[in-house]
């Protein structure tokens, strides 16, 4: 059966202008555009996959990241490198078909760059900053589907194309949100103990043979 949500896009707090995408560039990955997040107090950097995004985001503005109406989200917290506790990742879904609902509960995020009555469903967990920030984008399609003013380099010379597999390593004191045990019951996520943040990305099922860790620059080991 074919899961009602797949995997939309990856993200991971970086500092400032995200200096640490650069080797992964080096290795022949193509940059899409940047993006700036106005009230949201965020921007970003991006890498497009036919199948997924990897967003590397970080912090503009302390003050809108802690607004009443960002504050629930923990993006301060989140792209804080002094907090050694703040799970540094963030896991956006998209539904595969239009009458799918999301198995766990949701609050609805209307940060100042939606158009007016579009919302953003966040799931619950997002103030346990342990945990990743999950949520959902309802309209989304793959980068490979991109409508034409909206596309994005998704062919790379490394050859890389679609994320296979995803592996979270994290700190387990207590049981996983009910959003993230979601995660892993459905295959989206592999969620393994670890005594720090990191995640594993597997790109087309490893045929290349090919392994690189990007610690401690970026929280990252790729497999292609």
């Amino acid at each position: 059966m074919t899961p009602s949500f797949e995997l939309d896009h990856l993200f991971v707090t970086v500092p400032p202008e995200a200096p640490g995408i650069e080797p992964l560039l080096a290795l022949g990955l193509r940059e899409g555009t940047r993006n700036v997040h106005p009230g949201q107090g965020t921007a970003n950097r991006r890498i497009f996959l036919h199948n997924a995004m990897l967003e590397f985001l970080w912090l503009t503005d302390a003050t809108e990241a802690q607004s009443d109406l960002i504050r629930r989200t923990r993006l301060f917290e989140r792209c804080n490198p002094q907090d050694v506790h703040a799970c540094p990742f963030g896991i956006c879904l998209r539904p595969t078909a239009a009458t799918a609902k999301l198995p766990f509960p949701v609050w609805h995020y209307t940060p100042p760059y939606l158009p007016p009555g579009a919302s953003i469903p966040v799931a619950t967990n997002s103030e346990l900053t342990h945990e990743p920030l999950i949520f959902c984008l309802p309209a989304a399609v793959r980068p490979d589907r991109y409508p034409a003013d909206r596309q994005q380099p998704v062919t790379h010379p490394a050859g890389l194309r679609e994320i296979t597999q995803v592996i979270l390593s994290m700190p387990l004191a207590q049981p996983p949100s009910e959003a993230l045990r979601y995660l892993h019951d459905a295959g989206l996520v592999v969620l393994r103990e670890g005594e720090s943040y990191a995640m594993r990305i597997e790109f087309d099922e490893g045929r290349q043979g090919e392994e690189r860790s990007f610690v401690p620059q970026l929280p990252l080991v790729w497999r292609w």
